[in-house]
């Protein structure tokens, strides 16, 4: 059986050898710490850049947008126009025609099917 004086011998001989151990690893804990803190910093900047890169590209889609949007209206607005001019000079050309038909006496044209 071991005496008290045979265990602490022990003690001493098993944390002396720990102390070392113990040592590294915290050396170690301290590099991949710092390591760490560094790629976290890294990766702060970077993700700070991509947002502003982000939000401007979120501004030019919008501005784009808002462009086809005006240049749409637009597009619709001359239709508008268009199909209003055709439609004044259809009705204007009808009347000239009932208005022949009246003054020479001749029989309403059949109407054409498409």
């Amino acid at each position: 059986m071991l005496t008290k004086q045979d265990l602490e011998a022990i003690d001493r001989l098993v944390t002396k050898r720990l102390d070392p151990i113990k040592q590294r690893v915290n050396e170690v804990e301290i590099s991949l710490r710092s390591e760490l803190q560094g790629e976290i910093g890294s990766l702060n900047k970077t993700v700070g850049s991509l947002s502003g890169t982000v939000e401007e590209l979120r501004k030019d889609m919008n501005r784009g947008f808002k462009d086809a949007r005006r240049e749409l209206n637009k597009l619709h607005q001359s239709q508008e126009e268009i199909i209003k001019f055709f439609n004044e000079e259809a009705l204007s050309l009808k009347k000239e025609v009932d208005r022949i038909e009246k003054v020479l006496n001749l029989p309403p044209l059949p109407k054409l099917t498409s």
